[in-house]
């Protein structure tokens, strides 16, 4: 029998087995006339090839290459594979950190072993065969540096792949697989795959060799796994646990755990080795590490999600030697598998054992201590993750447990100089008398210090150098039983910065400043430089001007004087220069400053006022310039020629404020305060009353003594016992007080209660009083909205009516416009207010009512937000009805109102616009439904459009009295009609010089006879006419030298009436003053209502032969004497 006959038989015995399986899976999925099976097709997407290979043709092909070559098939001996493409070509490094060592990893190579089982032999038809026409895409050679590189990741499943644990048909993995068995690596499984079978007989492997070069080492150097081996890694050791092969359905993927490397540049290939022979396959491609305790790893795989690593223990605690099994086997990996363990038993951060296998292992602690073991995994793709026991194991010495240790400790990382401070919690069961403590900052194992710290407490140290250190603190109790922790931390490099220091000018005379210039300091890593400065040469820096790089000072003693700076850059590091400057001429002694804060204490929010009061020059003048460093980085950011100085706190904590003066050869004086700001709670207010009701005077009792204070402050106590909101007239008492209502009326007594910190409330206690004398009713909780705000007060078919505003805005150009009328001849019972337009609607309400009687009924002007002069007459003579307000004229921005009178028969208005130019208009009906174009009269001074002219008519003429407000000055004018309706008008008169901004004016007629009241600088004036027309006048008659009150752009607060033949006069504080005769020449007075009330706005009625007042402020009031 020839060769050829032997080798076929031989080949055909080898194959008898590999048949049933090719037959079991050509079967599969397929139906019996051989068919794909339509179901199995239409779920693999993409579907394999279709086409199939006879195994007899592969086999009689091996037997027609194994000839040709002239390989013998029945050799039985192996030997280690060779040539470049049996070379490893995608070893790859990863390390977590430099304690924990190194990981390589890489995907065997063995051409012909398309099984995977270490040897190539018939064997491998198989894999052929199954996996026939199957094609596999490379990456291109330029960029991968082989041709035969697979694309994609070798872990990479798929769906399929992390559901069944094999490869999804074209993914990554299952490509990576088929590239195994594309033995000449054309790209597709055919007859051509049988050559390297061939070719490599019997070629085998069964473990590895990992070759390491370090630092200053020529050669490489066989890392054995044990000595004398001749090999670093079994190829058994990556077979799947329980498996004798690995898994047919992925590449085979090798993981070697490098444990010995320290800091430094490393350089590592791989070979594959068969021990059989004793003989090496080719080299892989080298990879290089830097283990720099600075450099960043390399980063794990993209597209590979890391395994989860986690384990559990049988045993806690106990006496040693204390056996724990350790079990990973819950450890998990969601797109691969976990092809390496790594333990740390004693949890020092150095892994002690490594091992594909290693999912179960034991370790015997020989030692006592508390130690907390860590397991880090590696999966098939080269993603890591690492876990710590949440347990520690105790090792006990003869039944007593050792110390319990856990080491903390911020910040981990930053440039040098980086201080860091260390925290230790630790639990002694011996006590911690004896305890003794061990600090090895550097991890150099060397003890750097035994200072003892407080569980929980903090041990400061700086590191100066650059580098990785990991700092271990090991603590020792009286039963000389140890706990050991530690903590990893990171030093990066960081250049010094360079000081400069030069002085200007170098020479000065004493007292005066010159200027320290440190500007030219610079760092090279461009950080913001600290400056902090030594004033007089001791090597001390007790000026720091925070980032200003220059600082300005005096010295009052001649000499020659050493000065010096400190530059910091963010992270600490410093350097420092020196200069002089030499002081010339005779001392001059420094100012003395004197800085002060009140309240030193107070409760948040907080108003504090710092003062300079005191401050002096012991041999001068100060210069009158004060200035504050509020937040103590040196720069006086507040300027101020006043001696004081407030400041508003939000924030609880504890302040500081230093202050400058100056004296007139510019040398300074320095004075520090400082002030607390904490958190504190208002008190509670509670007030009592008795009585609450009587006859007037009436004598009422109030209580405020059951008022506390959550925080246990002493409380003070101030009262106003005629509340009025928005002005409030407190006056500081006890925590009882008693006051005697004097008027009629609702009263509110209010009680400011407050705790000297800034906490402050308030309670109120209502008192209704009735009887004669004054009675003050409240009519509308109305408020007036500012400067622009007016009422009216007019006798309405006979009984009292007030015409006013309601403020909806708070600056009065929508304001209510509203009526309201008493239902009594004196005003002692009031009806409902009536809304005569609603001022929340767009554009309309208004400000600057007038109210007057046309025709027996009352009729309404004020003006709109927009500008418009509206008038509105009522439709019933007591005001219960009103038409539809008509407008007049627009006026434009912001006119105060018009004045309203009927002029013959007809409303008439007159008004000043926003150009200052006044106006005068007359209806053209009685009931005010048509006007014409307004008149213009004559212009006015800058604030003109701030007033309301009154509009008035004197025999049978109108008139019209108005301020002319020219800014700096002013004066009254009294500018009357040629005729009854006002169709020509005459050049005004100037009555009286005003103060500017003095802006109202009040007319009445009595006996005929024209008569005004106003302010002037020197007080309260009136005037009276001569003639009955106001073409001639008496001289002013002084009421009262009390000034006007109010603010500038102010409201008229003045109204004059006639009284039994006189005038009656309501003034600015609302007194009431009455003229002793017809003619206004002397007054009496002031009458004031009871209670001390107040109010914005007020307008005066005689009713029943007395005054009565209707006045406005948060609340519409009414004030009548009863009989």
């Amino acid at each position: 029998m020839g060769p050829g006959r032997t080798g076929r038989a031989a080949i055909a015995a080898c194959c008898a087995l590999c048949c049933a399986s090719l037959l079991l899976t050509a079967c599969a999925g397929r139906s019996g006339d051989g068919q794909l099976d339509p179901a199995t097709a239409e779920a693999a997407i993409p579907l394999p090839p279709s086409e199939t290979v006879e195994l007899q043709l592969l086999e009689d092909t091996l037997a027609a290459e194994l000839e040709r070559l002239g390989v013998d098939p029945d050799r039985s001996g192996s030997q280690a594979p060779s040539g470049a493409a049996n070379a490893v070509f995608d070893l790859s490094a990863s390390y977590r950190d430099i304690r924990e060592g190194a990981v390589l990893q890489w995907t065997e190579r063995l051409l012909g072993d398309y099984d995977m089982n270490g040897v190539v032999n018939a064997a491998d038809l198989t894999p052929l065969a199954q996996r026939w026409k199957f094609s596999v895409d490379y990456r291109d050679e330029t960029e991968a540096g082989v041709s035969w590189w697979p694309e994609g990741n070798p872990g990479n499943g798929g769906i399929a792949g992390i559901l069944s644990g094999s490869p999804g048909f074209g993914t990554p993995a299952h490509q990576w697989r088929s590239a195994r068995i594309d033995g000449d690596g054309n790209g597709e499984l055919n007859l051509a795959d049988v050559t390297p079978i061939a070719s490599h007989w019997q070629d085998s492997i069964d473990s590895w060799r990992v070759y390491r070069r370090g630092p200053q080492e020529g050669e490489f150097t066989l890392l054995e796994e044990t000595e004398g081996c001749g090999y670093s890694l079994l190829r058994s050791a990556m077979y799947p646990a329980g498996k004798s092969a690995p898994d047919n359905g992925w590449a085979f993927r090798l993981l070697f755990a490098e444990l010995g490397a320290a800091q430094g540049e490393y350089s590592y290939f791989v070979a594959a080795y068969d021990t059989a022979s004793g003989t090496e396959g080719p080299q892989s491609n080298i990879v290089n590490l830097n283990f720099d305790p600075l450099a960043e790893p390399p980063p794990p795989p993209p597209g590979n999600a890391a395994p989860e690593a986690t384990f559990g223990m049988d045993a806690f605690s106990g006496d040693a030697p204390l056996e724990v099994n350790f079990d990973a086997a819950a450890s998990t990996d969601s797109d691969g598998r976990i092809v390496l363990y790594l333990w740390d038993w004693d949890g020092d951060g150095v892994n002690d054992q490594g091992s594909g296998q290693a999912v179960q292992a034991l370790h015997i602690y020989g030692q006592p201590g508390y130690y907390l073991p860590r397991l880090t995994v590696w999966d098939d793709a080269g993603a890591s993750s690492t876990v710590v026991a949440d347990k520690g194991i105790s090792v006990s010495q003869m039944g007593i447990p050792p110390p319990q240790l856990a080491l903390a400790a911020g910040p981990l990382e930053g440039r040098r100089p980086l201080p860091v401070g260390f925290s230790p919690v630790y639990h002694v069961s011996a006590g911690e008398e004896g305890l003794q403590f061990s600090w090895d900052f550097d991890g150099d194992g060397q003890q750097d210090s035994d200072e003892a710290v407080e569980s929980g407490e903090i041990l400061p140290y700086t590191y100066w150098e650059p580098g990785s250190y990991r700092a271990r603190l090991t603590i020792t109790d009286a039963n000389e039983l140890s706990a050991a922790g530690f903590v990893d931390v990171r030093v990066t490099d960081n250049a010094n910065p360079q000081a400069s220091l030069s002085v200007t000018p170098a020479e000065v005379e004493p007292g005066l400043q010159f200027t320290l210039e440190a500007s030219g300091s610079t760092d090279p890593d461009g950080d913001e430089l600290a400056y902090f400065w030594d004033l007089d040469g001791d090597g001390e820096y007790e000026e720091s001007g925070g980032t200003a790089p220059t600082f300005k000072y005096s010295f009052s003693e001649p000499g020659v004087h050493e000065l010096g700076v400190l530059v910091s850059d963010s992270a600490g590091a410093t350097d420092a220069a020196t200069a002089s400057v030499t002081v010339t001429g005779e001392s001059n002694l420094p100012p003395i400053a004197v800085a002060s804060a009140s309240p030193a204490v107070y409760g948040a929010p907080a108003d504090i006022t710092l003062s300079a009061v005191g401050s002096d020059d012991p041999e001068g003048e100060l210069i009158e310039l004060f200035r504050w460093d509020l937040d103590g980085d040196g720069v006086f950011e507040v300027e101020t020629d006043k001696r004081t100085h407030m400041v508003h706190v939000t924030q609880v904590g504890e302040y500081s404020a230093r202050l400058m003066v100056e004296d007139e050869q510019g040398l300074t004086g320095i004075a520090d305060t400082s002030y607390s700001v904490i958190p504190n709670a208002a008190p509670e207010a509670f007030l009592t009353g008795s009585p609450d009701d009587g006859q007037m005077p009436l004598f009422v009792q109030f209580d405020a003594s059951q008022s506390s204070d959550p925080d246990g402050n002493s409380l003070q106590f101030a009262w106003d016992f005629n509340y009025l909101p928005g002005q409030q007239q407190f006056v500081a008492g006890e925590a009882t007080a008693s006051h005697i209502y004097e008027s009629g009326g609702s009263h509110v007594c209010r009680v400011r209660v407050s705790d000297g910190l800034g906490g402050v409330s308030h309670a109120d206690f209502g008192v209704e009083t009735q009887g004669s004398g004054w009675n003050i009713y409240k009519l509308d909780d109305a408020a007036t909205s500012g400067w622009r705000t007016r009422l009216e007060l007019e006798l309405v078919d006979g009984q009292p009516a007030v015409a006013y505003h309601a403020d909806n805005t708070g600056f009065g150009n929508q304001d209510d416009v509203r009526f309201i009328r008493a239902l009594d001849g004196l005003g002692t019972q009031w009806g409902k207010p009536l809304l005569v337009e609603d001022g929340t609607h767009p554009g309309l309400g208004g400000r600057g009512i007038s109210m007057s009687l046309i025709g027996g009924r009352p009729a309404l002007s004020w003006v709109r937000g927009s500008g418009n002069i509206v008038y509105c007459h009522a439709s019933i003579g007591d005001g219960s009805s009103w038409f539809t307000p008509v407008s007049v004229s627009n006026a434009s921005g912001v006119p105060r109102g018009a004045g309203l009178a009927m002029v013959d028969g007809q409303p008439a208005l007159s008004w000043v616009d926003s150009g200052n130019t006044l106006h005068y208009c007359r209806a053209l009906d009685p009931a005010g439904f048509s006007w014409p174009t307004a008149q213009d009269l004559e212009l006015l001074g800058n604030f003109g459009y701030t007033h309301t002219p009154e509009l008035a008519v004197v025999a049978g003429k109108p008139v019209i009295a108005y301020v002319d407000d020219q800014f700096i000055d002013g004066s009254v004018r009294w500018k009357p009609a040629l005729d009854s309706e006002g169709t020509s008008w005459d050049e005004a008169v100037e009555l009286d010089l005003v103060l500017n901004h003095i802006i109202g004016v009040s007319v009445a007629v009595i006996n005929g006879n024209p008569m005004l009241v106003h302010y002037t600088q020197d007080g309260l004036v009136f005037r009276a006419a001569l003639d009955g027309k106001g073409e001639a006048w008496e001289d002013a008659v002084l009421i009262s030298s009390d000034k006007y009150t109010n603010s500038s752009f102010s409201y008229e607060q003045m109204r004059i009436a006639e009284l039994d033949g006189k005038p009656v006069v309501l003034a600015n504080d609302m007194g009431i003053w009455y003229a002793d005769d017809a003619e206004g020449k002397s007054w009496s007075g002031p009458e004031t209502l009871p209670d001390d009330w107040r109010a914005d706005t007020f307008d005066l009625l005689v009713l029943n032969g007395g005054p009565v007042i209707a006045f406005q402020d948060n609340a519409l009031y009414y004030a009548v004497k009863l009989p």
